[in-house]
């Protein structure tokens, strides 16, 4: 695999989605959004008569979960975009018939997802969590963050996951026409982080460092079979015919 042509196809692709409006402004409205609103919760919050310490590391808790939500919708919207964008552009069509391999076009335009992606969450994270630690300081009485738990998630659980909403979100668009459609079906990978958010906060399921370690591990092999899924399912000449 030529990594200068993935690099090249990563390049073009980053540049032609700061061109697209709607997709530039929910990458970098989304982020702030979710940082500011998790951090107004806290702000209400603090604002209760005799809420304990600990519910308070709860919610710290769940909110550092919370940036999962990021990695996994970013990626769907800039991926389905990339490809099912172009589809209905008809500017697919000459980089499918371009002398590359499936592995290096998918692998660019993994790139031109992941990247963004995960700078978008990065700068989300560093606006929530100094905000999270002024407004809960005089609470717990230390800086809640950076912690372990969340060195964790944004250094292990946001990237593996950004790479399986990519991965997942290229496969279903090489199959789909519709960028909506693929979207949504593209976004379903939120559900089981949603379950494991639950099963947090309701404490049926610890919050540990060694949990979000398995939580990691499994996400990487789901990883790994689903970028061999999308080498396998992806067939340029059957999107060509299509696209004629």
């Amino acid at each position: 695999m030529d990594l200068a042509n993935s690099w090249t196809i990563a390049t073009k692709d980053i540049s032609l989605s700061k061109k697209n409006k709607s997709t530039f402004l929910f990458l970098i409205l989304f982020p702030i959004l979710l940082s500011v609103g998790l951090s107004g919760i806290l702000l209400l919050q603090r604002r209760m008569q005799s809420i304990p310490p600990d519910f308070f590391i709860m919610m710290l808790n769940a909110s550092s979960f919370s940036f999962y939500s990021l990695a996994c919708l970013l990626p769907a919207a800039l991926a389905t975009h990339s490809i099912v964008g172009e589809k209905i552009e008809k500017s697919l069509e000459p980089l499918l018939a371009a002398p590359i391999t499936d592995s290096e076009l998918l692998f660019g335009k993994s790139l031109a997802t992941f990247l963004p992606s995960i700078a978008a969450t990065y700068i989300g994270a560093a606006i929530f969590m100094p905000l999270a630690d002024l407004l809960t300081h005089d609470i717990l009485g230390y800086y809640y963050y950076p912690n372990e738990k969340m060195t964790v998630i944004l250094l292990l659980i946001i990237p593996i996951t950004c790479m399986l909403s990519t991965q997942l979100s290229v496969v279903i668009s090489s199959r789909v026409n519709d960028l909506r459609t693929a979207y949504h079906l593209a976004s379903v990978i939120l559900l089981p982080f949603v379950t494991i958010l639950i099963l947090f906060n309701a404490n049926i399921i610890p919050f540990t460092t060694a949990n979000l370690l398995l939580i990691s591990a499994v996400i990487a092999i789901a990883d790994i079979v689903l970028f061999y899924v999308s080498i396998i399912t992806f067939h340029r000449e059957e999107i060509l015919t299509r696209l004629k």
